[in-house]
């Protein structure tokens, strides 16, 4: 029973570490994101864009 348990603490251990190592992608994307919005400052394509980003998090937040 312990052998299972440990078994299980450790693929939630490997998943919690994807989960962690995808959000700081994430972030490091938001930021690339802002200074690109700098850079070109139009707000219609900027919004598209983060709609994109958003539904790229939703969907890796999901499959893993």
């Amino acid at each position: 029973m312990q052998y299972v348990v440990h078994i299980y603490a450790q693929y939630y251990f490997i998943h919690f570490k994807r989960k962690i190592k995808y959000i700081f992608t994430s972030v490091q994307i938001y930021v690339l994101l802002y200074k690109i919005k700098i850079i070109i400052k139009t707000t219609k394509t900027w919004t598209k864009i983060k709609i994109m980003v958003v539904y790229w998090h939703i969907f890796i937040l999901i499959s893993y």
